[in-house]
Parts: structure tokens; sequence; C-alpha cells
């Protein structure tokens, strides 16, 4: 439709109306309330459940990306809480490809950075891939690993590897695949403690059954990778720990990124470095501490504070004073953050509109040295404990709130709405405390 507004004496489109009401859909999952609080404080009127994929909408937030239909995705109209092909960095595998470039792009200088890959990220392998395989297989047989499936998150799919050589005699014995059994196949799978997902099952009789099966099966493997388990953790109270922090994407035209220190995750038993079995002890997802049998009356000592960890390092002598702390280990911790994001920032599909909060995981090892364990889309939003009741909810309001004033309507870009937001979060006006690690028109 051509509007009726002159520039320089020329007719041009009309922009769309702002509307006198605003809608948003919010998904089910990831405690949902904390969303639609917010959205209901800054004036939004939630759509109903059957118009998930309705367009009628001015913000959108989901769990998933596939809950966005980016081909009817409207830039200047339409907020939505996913990139839409965030998966290139957020799975093991993907994670893992990102740091192999940024790997190569450090060592050739190319990402300035006192930084290197061995620094702060553990030993990894991909076993599809053959070079990888062999040096895995060639590497010292000792120490305890990991092995993780690529999807995999709140602590699902992994398997705890004591035994290491035994473990290489598996991947071995899985690659020769003698006979071409797909029964020895099943059976070695099962003692890696890999599902077979696709049904394939050892009574296929037909040849043709068979190698489809094995194909399933050898899917299942190119799923997996193993990492080094870090056996120096710092310890809080005799219990390993991780740092949940968070990445916000605030907007990508232009990129405003920012970094929130996050909470501390515990395990509620005792660390040891004897056994390698127990999941509770050397896995600290809230998702695996909830099956200790005395979570309910412990849950609070399974999530604690930035603040109270500093306090602790602090009283120990293992840190003099917060500032030293954040020099030591917060710092660095954005600086990962900070170089995971150059590496990825061209690669990303840039839509105005789309925004997204990530979880980052780290491992501090007792010489304070953190470790980027991995990178999570739809970080888990639970107020199970008083931690996360005093820190999400805040943090929500602020990442809704922001992606608002940075998406002004009927615009493709936010230069300046993004510097105001840029400005309030420098000018510590959030309602939580964040550090710009990357803003395009610094």
């Amino acid at each position: 439709m051509i509007g009726d507004d002159q520039i320089d004496g020329e007719t041009s489109l009309a922009k769309p109306a702002a509307p006198t009401i605003q809608h948003c859909f919010i998904g089910l999952g990831n405690n949902p309330r904390l969303v639609r609080d917010a959205l209901s404080h800054f004036g939004f009127q939630e759509l109903a459940k059957g118009m998930q994929f309705s367009d009628k909408y001015r913000f959108k937030w989901t769990q998933t990306s596939s809950e966005v239909n980016y081909m009817k995705f409207r830039e200047g109209e339409h907020i939505v809480n996913h990139i839409s092909n965030a998966r290139i960095f957020t799975t093991k595998i993907t994670t893992l490809e990102i740091l192999e470039q940024l790997k190569i792009a450090l060592e050739n200088g190319e990402v300035p950075s006192a930084l290197r890959l061995k620094d702060f990220f553990p030993e990894t392998y991909r076993l599809d891939v053959a070079a990888d395989l062999v040096n895995f297989l060639n590497s010292k047989t000792g120490g305890c690993w990991l092995q993780k499936k690529a999807c995999s998150n709140q602590g699902k799919g992994i398997r705890l590897v004591g035994d290491v050589k035994a473990y290489k005699e598996e991947i071995m014995t899985i690659n020769k695949q003698e006979e071409d059994s797909t029964q020895m196949l099943v059976e070695k799978l099962e003692k890696m403690g890999i599902e077979n997902e696709g049904g394939a099952g050892a009574s296929t009789t037909s040849s043709a059954n068979k190698w489809k099966d094995m194909n399933m099966l050898a899917k299942e493997l190119r799923e997996i990778v193993v990492q080094k388990y870090c056996e120096n953790p710092l310890l809080v109270d005799g219990r390993k720990f991780d740092i949940r922090a968070y990445m916000l994407i605030v907007c990508m035209k232009p990129y405003l990124v920012l970094y929130h220190p996050g909470y501390v995750r515990l395990s509620l038993n005792p660390y040891t470095s004897t056994s390698f079995t127990d999941k509770m002890t050397h896995l600290t997802n809230n998702s695996v501490q909830k099956n200790h049998p005395d979570y309910k009356s412990l849950k609070e000592k399974s999530i604690i504070s930035i603040e109270a960890l500093v306090k602790d390092l602090v009283e120990r002598g293992l840190v003099q004073s917060a500032d030293e702390y954040h020099s030591r280990v917060d710092n660095k911790i954005q600086e990962i953050m900070r170089l995971v994001f150059v590496t990825i920032k061209d690669k990303l599909d840039r839509k105005f509109g789309c925004f997204e909060l990530y979880g980052f995981d780290f491992l501090i090892d007792e010489n304070l040295n953190p470790f980027l364990i991995e990178a999570n889309t739809n970080p888990a939003l639970y107020t199970d404990t008083q931690v996360q009741k005093e820190l999400l909810p805040p943090l929500v309001e602020d990442v809704v709130q922001m992606a608002v004033e940075a998406h002004g309507f009927g615009k493709v870009e936010g230069s300046e709405e993004v510097r105001r937001v840029a400005e309030k979060v420098a000018q510590r006006e959030t309602r939580l405390r964040y550090e710009v690690i990357y803003y395009e028109n610094a």
C-alpha cells in the first residue's frame, strides 16, 4: 500500500503502524511463568495456546527454535527469543567444531587473545572423525573420561569412563565390525551405555535389514564425543561444583552481547578421586542432583550464589579479595565467551528481532583456571532454590525488557535503540549487573 508520506518530494512505502495492543505467545515448558510475568509487566497480552503457528504476535518465547516459523518472520514486527541457526555452536559436536576453528584463529593471530584453546577447553575427541579417533586411541591410557551424546543435556547421555584402556578396546572392537554382526554391535553399544534409539534389534534376519540396523547403530556412534575429566577440580565444602554463566545476544543489527556471572551448581555428595562410578558425585547438573535421595532436604546446598563462592574462597585464603577472583576467574570467563562469540558472529543468521539467552557451563580447577564444558540454548529457568528465586525472575525481566527496547517497531536495525540499552547496562540501570563483551558499534 502506498502511503502519503513524502521524503524529498518522493512517495515512500508507509511503515506499518505500531499496534495499540501488543500480543505475545509463550510456549510450554521451562517455567514459562517467569516470561509471562515479565511480558505482562510490560503490557503484553498473551495469545491463546492454539495460536502457536500464528504470526499475529509482537513477541514470541519458546523452548526451541523449531517452534518459530522463520519463513513468516518479519523484521521490524516480530521479536523472538531464538536465533534460527544457533545450533552451530550449542551441541556437543558443533561446540567442538567451533572451538577447533577458534584454535586455529588463535594460533594464527587472527583473533587477538592471550588465551589458547588448551588453556580453557579439556582434551576432547569425536569418535566419528578418523583423525580424532586415531588420536584418542593413541592418547595416554590413563585418567578418567566422559562420554557424551551430541544433542543431550541435563546430564543425560553421559557415561563415566574410569577404565579408559577397556573403553578403547570397546571402541576398537566396534570399529572392526567383526562378522558384520548386528547382535555384536547391539551388545557392544549397550555395554558403552549407548541406546539404539532407532529400535534396531538382534532379531533382524534379512541381510538388507541387518545393514540398515548397522547404519542406524553407526549413526549413534557418530553422535559421541569423549572428553578428558578434570581430576583436580576446585572444591567447595569438599564437593565438586561448576558455574552456570549466561551470554545474552540482545540484538543482531547491530550486535550487542552481554555477560552475567550466573550461579554455582554443586554436587550433594563429597568429592572422591578414588571412585568414578557415581554421577551424583562427578556431575553437578541440577537435573542430576535432583535424583539424590535427600535432594528435598538438601537442595539449598546444591545451588549457591557467585557471591557465596567468592566469600568461601576469600575465607579459605585461595584469593585475597573479590577483586582478585574477578581478575583471575570472572574476567577469564568473559574472555572465553567473547572468543566463542567472535568465532560464530559471522555464521549466525542475522535477523533484526532475534535475540537469545545461552547458558555456558564452566568448571574451575584448583589453580583457579576456568574450563568451558559446554554452551546451551534454552538454559533452565526453574526456581527450585532460594538463589534461583532471587536471580532468575529479574534476569528474565531484564532479558525481555532489553530485547523489546532494542527492537523498534517498523525498523530493520536498531543502532540508536541498542546504544541506549548499552548505556543503561554501563550505568547499572538494569535489575541485575551485566558486562558488555561485544558491541558492534562501540
